[in-house]
């Protein structure tokens, strides 16, 4: 773990932060008044606020508007690279929390600027405008953040909801059906079909399907278990049918995913 460094102190309006993330860590609640992009750049992160958990998968990027209540949890042992805006600094990159499909230009100018560390010294022998440097960073994400994936699960407002929502995500392999999670939940199938939609704004499907795939997801940065064993772990009866689920919600076959996945060299 980096030192803690107070980041909305700093003098430096944007910088680089990079964090080697140790296993089953689950943080405290925090915001900051600062933008916050976060790469993860090994392993798999969950970054969870008030109102939804995101799934961030290595090579990808979340962004987090500034004042936005947030925890960062690991599974396995990650990698982590934050860049940190002023509000004044940049436009913002979304309106509201997102996570997309970080292209290598972005992962390597991300990796570059945290070598200059929170000071941002360049250095004597590079010209750059770091002020130039991190807005053109933040044009780029903003146009590839429009390329959004929804890799998060909404949260419950209810318990009951919430009863729901765990039963669902305890055995995702199980060939779950509303009626049974509703019983079991101690709700009707017409009142579990209403929580979902008026606290969740999803169903019941729609939030089994998400779940299936992000544990998928989770599985396949594992790299244990064949796409085949993946999909049978989830739930999915053949791997057809998990491979267009897959590609659905996740934007990539499950094979290009795995492939992807590759944490690059140090640029």
């Amino acid at each position: 773990m980096i030192a803690h460094v107070d980041v909305d102190r700093a003098a430096a309006p944007c910088f680089v932060l990079v964090d080697e993330l140790a296993p089953a860590i689950v943080g405290d609640w925090h915001s900051h008044a600062r933008h916050q992009l976060l790469y993860a750049r090994r392993g798999l992160l969950d970054v969870e606020t008030r109102a939804a958990r995101w799934q961030l998968p290595p090579q990808r990027a979340a962004w987090i508007p500034a004042g936005v209540d947030h925890r960062v949890r690991t599974g396995r042992a990650a990698t982590l690279a934050t860049v940190y805006f002023t509000t004044a600094s940049v436009r913002p990159i979304a309106a509201a929390v997102c996570a997309f499909p970080l292209p290598p230009v972005g992962r390597a100018m991300i990796l570059h600027a945290a070598g200059w560390g929170i000071a941002v010294d360049t250095g004597d022998d590079v010209v750059v405008d770091p002020a130039a440097y991190f807005c053109l960073l933040a044009d780029l994400c903003a146009g590839w953040a429009r390329h959004a994936r929804p890799w998060f699960l909404p949260t419950a407002a209810s318990p009951e909801l919430g009863r729901a929502m765990d039963l669902i995500l305890s055995d995702l392999g199980a060939p779950l059906v509303a009626d049974a999670v509703a019983k079991a939940a101690g709700l009707s199938t017409r009142s579990l079909t209403r929580r979902f939609r008026d606290e969740a704004a999803t169903t019941f499907a729609r939030f089994l399907r998400s779940a299936r795939i992000l544990r998928a997801i989770d599985l396949l940065d594992e790299g244990h278990r064949t796409i085949t064993e993946v999909a049978l772990a989830v739930g999915f009866q053949s791997p057809a049918a998990f491979s267009r689920a897959f590609s659905e919600l996740v934007g990539e076959s499950p094979s290009a995913f795995r492939r992807g996945d590759a944490a690059e060299p140090d640029p």
